[in-house]
């Protein structure tokens, strides 16, 4: 891969004009008067100059980019919008490589080097989400780092706390868990589940709470107990 060295750009946080020189895709040098033959020179003097933008929360899996118009036909409520994405899923193509690779290649233009995707599992689409994301990001410059994701209930929806380890096992980084009230109706059986996956495979959690109130107050004092009792 070719150098490029960026000429007089204000990187963040330097607080003084700097030469960036990129190597194999990565930044190698920062500062004044940067020698590097042979390098392809950029002068960005005057424009800001920043780190790659991280996506913390999307769903690759489920995007419809690339793809024709789509109107909203979701309900109100969480239950609802679940609901329809389950309805529509094969309607839509859903998942689909392609589209989440286009995805990837217009997030990685405007500037995106990290993303953490929340992948749905469930008995319907088993591991196909993982697989097609998994796939999309093959040699993409962004680093894409999954969430096995259940979207529409652990205990409520039998098969998928299987399908969630069989997920980790294929080397998944993170294991996800959504109102363990609001939908499993167990908050202490779900988190216990997640929790235990979490620390059976050396795994990160990633839960979504949207559980309120002096419930939700009891679910997070629920997390905080877990998390304390794992380090």
């Amino acid at each position: 891969m070719t150098d490029v060295l960026l000429r007089g750009g204000l990187p963040w946080g330097l607080g003084a004009p700097a030469d960036i020189l990129v190597r194999d895709g990565l930044i190698h040098q920062v500062g004044a008067g940067v020698d590097a033959p042979g390098a392809r020179s950029v002068d960005v003097s005057g424009q800001l100059v920043l780190p790659g933008l991280v996506e913390a929360h999307c769903h690759l899996d489920k995007t419809l980019y690339g793809g024709p118009w789509v109107p909203h036909s979701a309900g109100d409520t969480l239950a609802g919008r679940i609901g329809n994405d389950l309805a529509r899923r094969a309607e839509l193509g859903v998942p689909s490589a392609a589209r989440v690779r286009a995805l990837l290649e217009r997030m990685s233009a405007a500037g995106t080097t990290h993303v953490r995707t929340h992948t749905d599992i469930d008995p319907l689409v088993g591991l196909r989400g993982v697989e097609a994301v998994r796939e999309a990001a093959a040699g993409c410059p962004v680093d894409v780092r999954q969430v096995a994701f259940p979207q529409h209930g652990v205990l409520t929806d039998p098969g998928t706390a299987e399908l969630l380890e069989e997920a980790l096992k294929s080397g998944v980084e993170a294991v996800g868990g959504l109102d363990p009230a609001g939908v499993d109706r167990d908050p202490v059986r779900h988190l216990d589940l997640v929790f235990g996956l979490a620390e059976r495979y050396g795994a990160h959690l990633d839960l979504h709470l949207h559980d309120g109130g002096s419930l939700g107050g009891w679910e997070l004092e629920l997390i905080i107990e877990r998390t304390k009792a794992l380090g």
